[in-house]
């Protein structure tokens, strides 16, 4: 004899995909993410040649210019990075972006303390004007994305 009137799909909870968590906002902002990081990834290596005869001319822009194409290759793929994961569902992408984006402001606010200059400071205005909401909606969807929403990829496996 049947006990309830209703199906055992009736009572099953609607998996949220952690895609559908994301706002239309960080969408934009993930696909802008990749775009520019990988254009600023192909622009460095363009441009190797030009840091290459810097190193070899007879002045001390070898080792600026060797640090420097470090930094800009390992930002951009630090960002490239970032992106991806929250693109490809990663479950632990979230916690990865605040994290990094928290050590970019302790790295951005320590700056002027070691230089002694407070000049730097509105250099890094259009980076934290840009990046604010970004890392501010992550935020918001941080709890569901962790703990109510799952990947592509495990609701494809468990279908």
């Amino acid at each position: 004899m049947q006990e309830t009137i209703f199906d055992d799909s009736f009572t099953q909870v609607p998996i949220l995909r952690r895609r559908a968590v994301m706002p239309l906002a960080l969408k934009i902002y993930v696909w802008l993410g990749m775009v520019i990081s990988g254009l600023a990834i192909v622009n460095v290596s363009f441009q190797f040649g030009h840091f290459r005869a810097l190193m070899n001319s007879g002045y001390n822009y070898g080792m600026v210019s060797l640090i420097s194409v470090i930094f800009i290759m390992s930002n951009a793929a630090l960002g490239f990075f970032m992106t991806l994961l929250l693109w490809l569902e990663v479950k632990w992408a979230v916690v990865f972006n605040l994290s990094v984006g928290c050590f970019w402001l302790c790295c951005m606010a320590s700056t002027g303390f070691f230089l002694n200059d407070m000049a730097v400071y509105p250099l890094f205005l259009p980076f934290l004007v840009i990046s604010t909401p970004y890392f501010i909606l992550l935020f918001v969807i941080r709890k569901k994305w962790t703990q109510k929403a799952v990947s592509g990829r495990s609701l494809k496996a468990t279908a």
